[in-house]
Protein backbone atom coordinates (compact mmCIF):
# COMPACT_ATOMS: atom_id res chain seq x y z
CA UNK A 1 0.00 0.00 0.00
CA UNK A 2 2.63 2.62 1.17
CA UNK A 3 4.94 1.83 -2.35
CA UNK A 4 1.24 2.62 -4.46
CA UNK A 5 0.88 5.65 -2.89
CA UNK A 6 4.86 6.61 -2.78
CA UNK A 7 4.31 5.77 -6.63
CA UNK A 8 1.55 7.62 -7.27
CA UNK A 9 3.18 10.83 -5.02
CA UNK A 10 6.08 10.80 -7.23
CA UNK A 11 3.64 10.25 -10.38
CA UNK A 12 1.85 13.66 -9.57
CA UNK A 13 4.80 15.49 -8.48
CA UNK A 14 7.01 14.31 -11.44
CA UNK A 15 10.84 15.12 -11.72
CA UNK A 16 13.11 17.92 -11.90
CA UNK A 17 15.79 18.41 -14.29
CA UNK A 18 19.16 17.31 -13.69
CA UNK A 19 22.80 17.50 -15.32
CA UNK A 20 22.46 13.48 -15.47
CA UNK A 21 20.04 10.79 -15.42
CA UNK A 22 19.66 7.39 -13.67
CA UNK A 23 18.61 6.11 -16.89
CA UNK A 24 21.19 3.73 -18.30
CA UNK A 25 22.20 2.44 -21.87
CA UNK A 26 23.02 -1.22 -21.94
CA UNK A 27 24.84 -3.71 -24.13
CA UNK A 28 21.93 -5.88 -25.12
CA UNK A 29 24.16 -9.37 -25.77
CA UNK A 30 26.43 -9.13 -22.82
CA UNK A 31 25.67 -9.41 -19.45
CA UNK A 32 26.69 -9.57 -15.45
CA UNK A 33 26.08 -10.05 -11.85
CA UNK A 34 24.07 -7.75 -9.95
CA UNK A 35 21.72 -7.42 -7.10
CA UNK A 36 18.48 -6.16 -7.63
CA UNK A 37 15.63 -5.51 -5.07
CA UNK A 38 12.12 -7.13 -4.92
CA UNK A 39 10.90 -6.30 -1.86
CA UNK A 40 11.27 -6.69 1.58
CA UNK A 41 14.03 -8.83 2.66
CA UNK A 42 13.64 -10.01 -1.10
CA UNK A 43 17.27 -9.26 -3.08
CA UNK A 44 18.30 -11.70 -5.50
CA UNK A 45 21.64 -12.03 -7.74
CA UNK A 46 20.65 -11.91 -11.18
CA UNK A 47 21.83 -11.66 -14.60
CA UNK A 48 21.70 -9.01 -16.39
CA UNK A 49 22.90 -6.50 -19.20
CA UNK A 50 25.91 -4.93 -18.60
CA UNK A 51 25.82 -0.98 -18.79
CA UNK A 52 27.25 1.28 -21.24
CA UNK A 53 28.71 5.01 -21.30
CA UNK A 54 25.05 6.99 -21.28
CA UNK A 55 26.31 10.26 -21.60
CA UNK A 56 29.94 12.20 -22.30
CA UNK A 57 31.13 12.43 -18.85
CA UNK A 58 30.54 8.64 -17.80
CA UNK A 59 32.56 6.09 -16.98
CA UNK A 60 31.72 1.96 -16.98
CA UNK A 61 33.97 0.30 -13.84
CA UNK A 62 34.94 -3.21 -13.76
CA UNK A 63 34.07 -3.87 -9.66
CA UNK A 64 37.01 -5.46 -8.12
CA UNK A 65 35.39 -5.18 -4.57
CA UNK A 66 31.73 -4.50 -3.05
CA UNK A 67 30.30 -4.81 0.55
CA UNK A 68 27.12 -3.92 2.38
CA UNK A 69 26.50 -1.19 4.51
CA UNK A 70 24.43 -1.27 7.21
CA UNK A 71 22.38 1.86 5.58
CA UNK A 72 21.71 -1.23 3.02
CA UNK A 73 19.57 -2.78 5.41
CA UNK A 74 16.96 0.13 5.69
CA UNK A 75 15.93 -0.92 2.17
CA UNK A 76 16.50 -4.40 2.70
CA UNK A 77 13.56 -3.63 5.57
CA UNK A 78 11.47 -2.12 3.19
CA UNK A 79 12.17 1.09 6.06
CA UNK A 80 12.78 3.33 3.00
CA UNK A 81 10.87 2.76 0.00
CA UNK A 82 7.34 2.58 2.62
CA UNK A 83 7.94 5.90 4.20
CA UNK A 84 9.98 7.32 1.24
CA UNK A 85 11.37 9.97 3.89
CA UNK A 86 15.11 9.62 4.59
CA UNK A 87 16.98 11.36 2.14
CA UNK A 88 20.51 9.56 2.75
CA UNK A 89 22.47 12.13 0.34
CA UNK A 90 25.08 14.45 0.10
CA UNK A 91 24.36 17.98 -1.08
CA UNK A 92 24.52 18.19 -4.79
CA UNK A 93 21.83 20.27 -5.84
CA UNK A 94 21.33 19.01 -10.12
CA UNK A 95 21.71 15.11 -9.79
CA UNK A 96 18.52 13.90 -7.68
CA UNK A 97 15.24 13.90 -10.41
CA UNK A 98 13.21 13.18 -7.41
CA UNK A 99 10.74 15.89 -5.93
CA UNK A 100 9.89 14.28 -2.70
CA UNK A 101 12.82 15.15 -1.06
CA UNK A 102 12.86 18.68 -1.80
CA UNK A 103 8.97 18.66 -0.35
CA UNK A 104 9.81 16.80 2.75
CA UNK A 105 12.97 18.48 3.76
CA UNK A 106 12.84 21.86 1.90
CA UNK A 107 15.51 21.06 -0.88
CA UNK A 108 16.58 18.34 -3.08
CA UNK A 109 19.65 16.75 -2.25
CA UNK A 110 21.91 14.46 -4.14
CA UNK A 111 21.86 11.13 -6.16
CA UNK A 112 23.11 8.09 -4.39
CA UNK A 113 24.14 4.95 -6.47
CA UNK A 114 21.83 2.19 -5.50
CA UNK A 115 19.77 3.46 -3.11
CA UNK A 116 15.70 3.82 -4.10
CA UNK A 117 14.42 6.55 -6.28
CA UNK A 118 14.28 8.71 -3.58
CA UNK A 119 17.84 9.22 -4.25
CA UNK A 120 18.07 9.41 -7.61
CA UNK A 121 17.13 5.65 -8.91
CA UNK A 122 20.74 5.09 -10.17
CA UNK A 123 22.16 1.84 -9.95
CA UNK A 124 24.17 0.48 -7.32
CA UNK A 125 27.74 -1.22 -7.23
CA UNK A 126 26.75 -4.60 -5.91
CA UNK A 127 27.66 -5.90 -9.12
CA UNK A 128 30.50 -6.99 -11.67
CA UNK A 129 30.43 -3.79 -13.41
CA UNK A 130 28.89 -0.03 -12.68
CA UNK A 131 28.00 2.87 -14.64
CA UNK A 132 29.58 6.22 -12.69
CA UNK A 133 28.23 9.59 -13.74
CA UNK A 134 30.18 12.96 -13.73
CA UNK A 135 33.21 10.43 -13.61
CA UNK A 136 35.82 13.01 -12.89
CA UNK A 137 34.33 13.97 -9.78
CA UNK A 138 33.00 10.91 -8.34
CA UNK A 139 36.24 8.26 -9.14
CA UNK A 140 39.24 8.37 -7.05
CA UNK A 141 42.08 6.66 -8.79
CA UNK A 142 43.51 4.21 -6.22
CA UNK A 143 47.68 3.36 -6.20
CA UNK A 144 48.56 0.01 -7.15
CA UNK A 145 50.17 -0.28 -3.06
CA UNK A 146 47.05 0.15 -1.29
CA UNK A 147 44.66 -2.93 -1.84
CA UNK A 148 41.39 -3.32 -2.21
CA UNK A 149 40.30 -4.22 0.88
CA UNK A 150 41.69 -0.95 2.02
CA UNK A 151 40.86 1.28 -0.83
CA UNK A 152 37.24 -0.06 -0.91
CA UNK A 153 36.17 1.97 2.19
CA UNK A 154 37.37 4.87 0.88
CA UNK A 155 34.12 5.20 -0.82
CA UNK A 156 32.24 5.82 2.43
CA UNK A 157 33.04 4.23 5.62
CA UNK A 158 36.79 5.85 6.40
CA UNK A 159 35.27 9.50 5.47
CA UNK A 160 32.01 9.27 7.30
CA UNK A 161 33.49 8.24 10.31
CA UNK A 162 36.05 10.96 9.49
CA UNK A 163 33.79 13.19 8.79
CA UNK A 164 31.27 12.19 12.26
CA UNK A 165 34.70 12.81 14.60
CA UNK A 166 35.17 16.37 13.17
CA UNK A 167 31.17 16.90 13.12
CA UNK A 168 31.50 15.90 17.03
CA UNK A 169 33.79 18.34 17.53
CA UNK A 170 36.64 15.59 18.76
CA UNK A 171 40.28 16.63 20.06
CA UNK A 172 42.77 16.22 22.06
CA UNK A 173 41.86 15.81 25.81
CA UNK A 174 37.99 15.71 24.44
CA UNK A 175 35.93 12.50 25.94
CA UNK A 176 33.88 10.92 23.49
CA UNK A 177 30.70 8.31 23.69
CA UNK A 178 29.79 6.41 21.32
CA UNK A 179 26.57 4.76 19.88
CA UNK A 180 26.65 1.69 17.91
CA UNK A 181 29.68 -0.51 16.96
CA UNK A 182 28.85 -1.11 13.57
CA UNK A 183 32.32 -0.46 10.99
CA UNK A 184 31.06 3.22 11.71
CA UNK A 185 31.21 3.38 15.29
CA UNK A 186 34.24 1.33 15.23
CA UNK A 187 36.25 3.62 12.79
CA UNK A 188 34.84 6.19 14.24
CA UNK A 189 36.60 5.58 17.38
CA UNK A 190 39.35 5.09 16.25
CA UNK A 191 39.40 8.56 14.60
CA UNK A 192 38.83 9.73 18.16
CA UNK A 193 41.50 8.06 19.29
CA UNK A 194 44.01 9.42 16.31
CA UNK A 195 42.64 12.97 16.71
CA UNK A 196 43.99 12.79 20.42
CA UNK A 197 40.71 11.93 22.34
CA UNK A 198 41.49 10.90 25.99
CA UNK A 199 38.57 8.53 26.66
CA UNK A 200 36.79 6.58 24.05
CA UNK A 201 32.89 4.73 25.54
CA UNK A 202 31.12 2.69 23.42
CA UNK A 203 27.83 1.75 23.66
CA UNK A 204 26.36 -1.26 21.78
CA UNK A 205 24.79 -4.77 22.83
CA UNK A 206 26.27 -7.32 20.16
CA UNK A 207 28.91 -9.28 22.53
CA UNK A 208 31.12 -9.49 19.84
CA UNK A 209 31.36 -5.77 18.59
CA UNK A 210 31.75 -4.96 21.85
CA UNK A 211 34.66 -7.21 22.97
CA UNK A 212 36.22 -5.84 19.17
CA UNK A 213 36.05 -2.46 20.81
CA UNK A 214 37.19 -2.97 24.33
CA UNK A 215 40.03 -5.76 23.11
CA UNK A 216 41.43 -4.48 19.74
CA UNK A 217 40.26 -0.37 20.21
CA UNK A 218 41.09 -0.42 23.86
CA UNK A 219 37.49 1.45 24.23
CA UNK A 220 35.53 1.58 27.57
CA UNK A 221 32.44 -0.31 26.75
CA UNK A 222 28.76 -0.77 27.94
CA UNK A 223 26.30 -3.28 27.29
CA UNK A 224 22.59 -1.84 27.05
CA UNK A 225 21.31 -4.82 26.92
CA UNK A 226 22.78 -5.45 30.17
CA UNK A 227 22.60 -1.55 31.51
CA UNK A 228 18.71 0.09 31.72
CA UNK A 229 20.52 3.32 31.97
CA UNK A 230 23.46 4.11 29.86
CA UNK A 231 23.82 7.88 30.81
CA UNK A 232 23.80 7.13 34.36
CA UNK A 233 26.44 4.97 33.62
CA UNK A 234 28.39 7.29 31.71
CA UNK A 235 27.81 10.17 34.09
CA UNK A 236 29.23 8.25 36.90
CA UNK A 237 32.58 8.21 35.07
CA UNK A 238 31.89 11.42 33.64
CA UNK A 239 30.42 13.80 36.22
CA UNK A 240 30.22 16.60 34.00
CA UNK A 241 28.81 14.35 30.83
CA UNK A 242 30.89 13.54 27.80
CA UNK A 243 32.33 16.29 25.92
CA UNK A 244 31.24 14.75 22.56
CA UNK A 245 28.74 12.24 21.72
CA UNK A 246 28.05 10.61 18.13
CA UNK A 247 25.30 8.51 17.62
CA UNK A 248 26.24 5.65 15.15
CA UNK A 249 23.38 3.67 15.55
CA UNK A 250 20.16 5.05 14.13
CA UNK A 251 16.41 5.17 14.15
CA UNK A 252 15.14 1.66 13.98
CA UNK A 253 16.70 0.70 17.95
CA UNK A 254 13.79 0.84 20.27
CA UNK A 255 14.86 -0.07 23.50
CA UNK A 256 11.61 -0.06 25.15
CA UNK A 257 7.86 -1.39 24.03
CA UNK A 258 6.48 2.37 23.80
CA UNK A 259 8.80 3.44 21.27
CA UNK A 260 8.76 -0.15 19.08
CA UNK A 261 4.67 0.11 19.61
CA UNK A 262 4.67 3.74 17.84
CA UNK A 263 7.05 2.38 15.07
CA UNK A 264 5.14 -0.47 14.75
CA UNK A 265 1.97 1.59 14.59
CA UNK A 266 3.37 4.44 12.35
CA UNK A 267 3.06 6.82 15.42
CA UNK A 268 6.68 7.78 14.26
CA UNK A 269 9.27 6.94 11.64
CA UNK A 270 12.20 7.22 14.40
CA UNK A 271 12.99 6.00 17.81
CA UNK A 272 14.63 8.83 19.56
CA UNK A 273 15.98 6.63 22.57
CA UNK A 274 19.47 6.80 21.34
CA UNK A 275 19.36 10.55 21.13
CA UNK A 276 17.72 10.79 24.53
CA UNK A 277 20.63 9.06 25.93
CA UNK A 278 22.91 11.13 23.96
CA UNK A 279 21.81 14.37 24.98
CA UNK A 280 21.55 13.72 28.80
CA UNK A 281 25.48 12.26 28.29
CA UNK A 282 26.68 15.28 27.34
CA UNK A 283 27.96 17.97 29.07
CA UNK A 284 26.54 21.09 29.06
CA UNK A 285 27.80 23.43 25.17
CA UNK A 286 28.48 19.88 24.34
CA UNK A 287 28.52 18.39 20.80
CA UNK A 288 26.18 15.32 19.53
CA UNK A 289 26.47 14.28 15.77
CA UNK A 290 23.99 12.49 14.43
CA UNK A 291 25.69 10.31 11.55
CA UNK A 292 23.22 7.60 11.47
CA UNK A 293 20.61 7.02 9.87
CA UNK A 294 17.47 9.05 10.64
CA UNK A 295 13.97 9.01 8.39
CA UNK A 296 11.36 11.51 9.27
CA UNK A 297 10.44 12.17 12.46
CA UNK A 298 9.95 10.93 16.53
CA UNK A 299 8.15 11.61 19.61
CA UNK A 300 9.68 12.22 22.99
CA UNK A 301 12.75 14.25 21.66
CA UNK A 302 14.52 15.62 24.33
CA UNK A 303 14.18 19.24 22.88
CA UNK A 304 14.06 21.23 26.62
CA UNK A 305 17.40 18.99 27.34
CA UNK A 306 18.87 20.62 23.86
CA UNK A 307 18.29 24.14 24.90
CA UNK A 308 18.50 24.41 28.77
CA UNK A 309 21.75 22.61 28.13
CA UNK A 310 23.11 24.51 25.21
CA UNK A 311 24.02 21.47 23.37
CA UNK A 312 24.78 21.57 19.63
CA UNK A 313 23.03 18.61 17.62
CA UNK A 314 24.94 17.83 14.36
CA UNK A 315 23.12 16.17 11.31
CA UNK A 316 26.23 14.93 9.62
CA UNK A 317 24.05 14.41 6.27
CA UNK A 318 25.75 11.93 4.13
CA UNK A 319 29.80 12.41 4.47
CA UNK A 320 30.86 15.20 1.53
CA UNK A 321 33.21 11.83 0.52
CA UNK A 322 35.30 13.89 -2.10
CA UNK A 323 35.72 16.75 0.29
CA UNK A 324 37.89 13.90 2.38
CA UNK A 325 39.13 10.84 -0.10
CA UNK A 326 42.60 12.62 -1.27
CA UNK A 327 43.92 13.47 2.44
CA UNK A 328 42.14 10.28 3.57
CA UNK A 329 43.44 8.13 1.06
CA UNK A 330 47.40 9.32 1.73
CA UNK A 331 46.46 8.33 5.77
CA UNK A 332 45.55 4.84 4.44
CA UNK A 333 48.71 4.70 2.31
CA UNK A 334 51.23 5.51 5.07
CA UNK A 335 49.36 3.40 7.15
CA UNK A 336 48.82 6.11 9.67
CA UNK A 337 44.78 4.99 9.54
CA UNK A 338 44.41 0.99 8.26
CA UNK A 339 40.68 0.52 7.51
CA UNK A 340 41.20 -3.02 6.78
CA UNK A 341 40.80 -4.44 10.32
CA UNK A 342 37.10 -4.12 10.45
CA UNK A 343 36.98 -6.77 7.66
CA UNK A 344 35.87 -10.01 9.27
CA UNK A 345 35.01 -12.00 5.77
CA UNK A 346 35.36 -12.29 2.25
CA UNK A 347 32.11 -13.87 0.08
CA UNK A 348 31.22 -14.01 -3.16
CA UNK A 349 28.48 -11.72 -5.37
CA UNK A 350 26.53 -14.87 -5.86
CA UNK A 351 25.91 -14.88 -2.55
CA UNK A 352 24.61 -12.00 -1.69
CA UNK A 353 20.89 -12.48 -1.10
CA UNK A 354 22.21 -14.91 1.65
CA UNK A 355 24.67 -12.70 2.75
CA UNK A 356 21.87 -9.79 3.49
CA UNK A 357 19.89 -11.96 5.57
CA UNK A 358 22.92 -12.96 7.85
CA UNK A 359 24.22 -9.18 7.82
CA UNK A 360 20.51 -8.00 9.19
CA UNK A 361 20.54 -11.13 11.71
CA UNK A 362 24.19 -10.03 12.91
CA UNK A 363 25.12 -13.77 12.57
CA UNK A 364 28.55 -15.08 12.23
CA UNK A 365 30.02 -12.70 13.70
CA UNK A 366 30.12 -10.32 10.02
CA UNK A 367 30.93 -7.10 11.15
CA UNK A 368 32.15 -5.56 7.29
CA UNK A 369 32.09 -8.14 4.26
CA UNK A 370 34.82 -7.86 1.21
CA UNK A 371 32.60 -9.15 -1.52
CA UNK A 372 34.09 -10.30 -4.24
CA UNK A 373 33.73 -10.07 -8.34
CA UNK A 374 34.96 -12.21 -11.07
CA UNK A 375 37.54 -9.44 -11.65
CA UNK A 376 38.55 -9.33 -7.97
CA UNK A 377 41.96 -10.02 -7.60
CA UNK A 378 42.38 -12.67 -4.24
CA UNK A 379 42.51 -11.92 -1.09
CA UNK A 380 45.81 -9.58 -0.07
CA UNK A 381 47.95 -11.41 2.92
CA UNK A 382 46.19 -11.21 6.17
CA UNK A 383 42.63 -10.24 4.80
CA UNK A 384 39.79 -13.15 5.07
CA UNK A 385 39.91 -15.62 2.59
CA UNK A 386 36.80 -17.02 1.02
CA UNK A 387 33.34 -18.28 2.55
CA UNK A 388 31.08 -20.01 1.50
CA UNK A 389 27.28 -19.61 3.39
CA UNK A 390 25.80 -21.45 1.29
CA UNK A 391 28.27 -24.35 2.26
CA UNK A 392 27.32 -23.61 6.48
CA UNK A 393 30.90 -22.55 6.92
CA UNK A 394 30.61 -19.05 7.79
CA UNK A 395 32.08 -18.47 11.42
CA UNK A 396 33.65 -15.52 12.99
CA UNK A 397 36.55 -14.63 11.34
CA UNK A 398 40.27 -13.80 12.61
CA UNK A 399 39.90 -10.54 9.90
CA UNK A 400 38.18 -9.12 13.38
CA UNK A 401 42.25 -9.38 14.86
CA UNK A 402 40.80 -10.02 18.21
Amino acid sequence: MFNAMANLAEAAMGTRETVTSPSTDTRADDHMRALRWYGKRDVRVDVVPIPVVTEPTDVVLKVTGTTICGSDLHLYNNDISQSCKEGLSSMCDTTNPSMRQAKMYGQNLAGIFGYSHFTGGFPGGQADYVRVPLADNNLLKIPDDVPDEKALFLSDVVPTSYHAALCAGVGPGKSVAIWGMGPIGLLTARWCQLLGARRVIAVDRVPERLAFARLRLGCEVVDFAQQADVAGWILEREPRGVDCAVDAAGFAYAKTWAHAALRATGAESDCPEVLQEAVRAVRKFGTVAVVADYVGTANGFPIGAVMEKGVTLRGTGQAPVQRYWRELLEKVRTGEFDPSFIVSHRFDLDEMALLYAAFDRKEHGILKPFVQTKFSSPPTKGMPTLTRLQEGCAKPSAGHGI
